[in-house]
């Protein structure tokens, strides 16, 4: 599956299956680790 996120959408990745699911992030243009906007893990 694919899935386009726009600038500023907030994302937060969920398998509701036993299986292991491996997620890959391209981003275009690319981006200095550095810029990235990363929230804290929550359980909410």
């Amino acid at each position: 599956e694919s899935l386009l996120v726009r600038k500023g959408a907030r994302v937060r990745y969920s398998n509701p299956f036993e299986e292991e699911a491996e997620y890959w992030s391209v981003c275009v243009p690319a981006f200095s680790i550095d810029l990235v906007n990363r929230e804290e893990n929550s359980t909410s």
